[in-house]
């Protein structure tokens, strides 16, 4: 397609009235993106640099954004089906460590002697602060665990687990 970059996402919608874009990503879309660098979007055969004012995953394959001085809902509609492009050094730059989003599918078990099985993880949110994956348990009920070190305690790759420790009653609040 052109030359040094790599399609990452498509632009399938708007969302809202600011501006706001929801991007399908790709499996080739970084796991962390650099909001200082541009992405550039195909306009009739020209790869066209675009800065983030504002990005944020949207579960595993999707992201919200505003592009710098498209904020209106207007303009945003223009960009609707065009294939988003990233600079293919930059995603040979991507480091080994694993990414949230790689756990999705993990089990989750207690960390004790005896661990008994809470769920699977089903999705990743990427909420600024408060990073969460949503669990799936056995009988179809949602948890929404924190992902944080102080709750995830031990990790299997070769068994593809994560064993958590959690608050006495954690479990409780997510009971209907």
């Amino acid at each position: 397609m052109h030359s040094g970059k790599s399609s990452v996402a498509e632009v399938i919608k708007t969302f809202g009235v600011n501006g706001e874009l929801v991007l399908k990503l790709y499996s080739s879309f970084p796991e962390e993106i650099d909001l200082e660098e541009p992405v550039f979007i195909d306009i009739d055969g020209i790869p066209v640099p675009f800065y983030f004012k504002a990005f944020r995953f949207n579960g595993k394959s999707k992201a919200v954004v505003v592009f710098d001085d498209f904020e209106s809902e207007l303009l945003a509609e223009e960009l609707i089906g065009k294939i988003v492009l990233y600079d293919d050094e930059l995603l040979e730059d991507e480091n080994d460590e694993p990414s949230p989003f790689d756990f999705v599918g993990y089990k989750v078990l207690t960390h004790c002697d005896t661990p008994q099985m809470i769920g699977t993880v089903e999705d990743y949110y990427d909420y600024p602060n408060n990073p969460l994956f949503q669990v799936l348990t056995a009988d179809d009920q949602e948890i929404l665990l924190p992902v944080n070190e102080d709750f995830i305690v031990a990790i299997d790759d070769e068994q593809e687990a994560l064993y958590v420790e959690l608050p006495e009653g954690f479990l409780d609040i997510f009971e209907e």
